[in-house]
């Protein structure tokens, strides 16, 4: 009865009662009232066979629980005796044997130490088996070091090209559980929303650990979309407040730009011609607000994610004139053309450009 395992499995019994405990409180208002002494008597038994299935279900559970946790232990000492007393491939094999077991019951922090006690987190990468590459590269998932988690997958690719599928299968699991985590306790429906770096934490994790993960990527897809329809109606419809449309459309778009600048995977799930829009959307309110030298910065940075975008070079052309560069202005504007020739409506103002030093061609018709 002192059993300490005991307190847990009441503790399970009551978790399953509480959403039982309003029939209780029907009952005990029913009590010491001799007119509903039947129908008392008759709901107390009632709850009182519900009780004990409870407590009979909660008891099978229970005991399987401790019969896994009993097995558990069994394997992992009878491995590490194998381990001490063996040596060369035999105490490898061990070694792999018992990762699996603290792999399949989740235990990664027991199973990089188990590696690291016996020498395979700094041996030569060419000298590991492939499992402790596998194995290592889970660890590193679970310590967000991404970079070294795809080392160590790709180690072991290398030296077994079956354990691709383990990996993909590993990765697409830590990328579900980051999924159902954003989806069902931390929603996003725009990044120009306040206290939005947890929610987007959360999701860049989860495609960190699965790169091009499905639902992930769609969800981004749908909120850049989102955030780009906005920004669209924001400019083509007039504001009763423009101060506040502008402020509104510097958030959504630097919002964006910072991330898809830091972010590779995100960057990857959008489509090219939303990133480009945000960063020419970025452009013109720095533009807007006389920034010309950031407008040139955020040109650049554009420019060397979409060297081929016709459309940024007409932004770059526009931030050219502004800061009074005309010939970088012209040639930016040449390229343009270049690339889409049904830009070359852009050269009928190029007079009045080079003859005023500074004319808009941004969204120009």
């Amino acid at each position: 009865d002192d059993d300490p395992l005991w307190p847990i499995f009441d503790d399970l019994t009551m978790e399953d009662l509480r959403a039982n405990e309003r029939e209780k409180q029907e009952i005990d208002a029913l009590e010491g009232n001799p007119k509903d002494y039947a129908l008392w008597l008759t709901k107390s038994l009632d709850r009182t066979w519900k009780v004990n299935e409870i407590r009979l279900k909660n008891l099978n559970m229970f005991r399987e629980k401790v019969e896994d946790l009993a097995d558990y232990y069994t394997k992992e000492n009878q491995f590490l005796q194998d381990i001490e007393q063996t040596g060369g491939k035999e105490q490898e094999n061990h070694i792999l044997e018992l990762c699996s077991l603290y792999h399949d019951t989740g235990n990664l922090r027991l199973l990089w130490n188990l590696l690291d006690k016996y020498g395979y987190t700094g041996k030569s990468h060419g000298n590991t088996p492939p499992m402790a590459d596998f194995y290592q590269g889970l660890c590193a998932l679970e310590r967000f070091e991404y970079e070294k988690a795809d080392q160590y997958f790709s180690l072991a690719r290398d030296k077994d090209e079956q354990l691709a599928e383990s990996i993909e299968k590993e990765r697409k699991k830590l990328g579900d559980f980051y999924y159902r985590q954003a989806m069902t306790k931390m929603p996003m429906h725009s990044m120009g929303q306040p206290g939005q770096k947890i929610p987007v934490h959360i999701r860049v994790k989860g495609l960190a650990c699965c790169p091009g993960h499905s639902g992930l990527c769609q969800e981004f897809r749908d909120i850049a979309q989102k955030d780009q329809q906005e920004i669209s109606s924001l400019l083509n419809e007039p504001a009763q407040e423009p101060s506040a449309a502008l402020s509104r459309i510097q958030t959504i778009a630097n919002a964006w730009i910072t991330l898809l600048e830091a972010e590779d995977p995100v960057r990857k799930c959008i489509p090219k011609e939303i990133v480009s829009d945000f960063y020419r959307t970025g452009i013109k309110v720095l533009l807007d607000q006389g920034q010309t030298e950031q407008a040139r910065d955020m040109v650049l940075k554009a420019l060397d994610v979409f060297p081929q975008d016709p459309h940024l070079y007409i932004s770059a052309a526009d931030t050219s004139f502004a800061l009074e560069d005309f010939d970088n202005g012209v040639g930016y504007l040449a390229r343009a053309v270049e690339l889409d020739t049904s830009l070359g409506v852009y050269w009928k103002n190029i007079g009045d450009n080079l003859k005023t030093g500074y004319c808009r061609l941004l969204y120009a018709t």
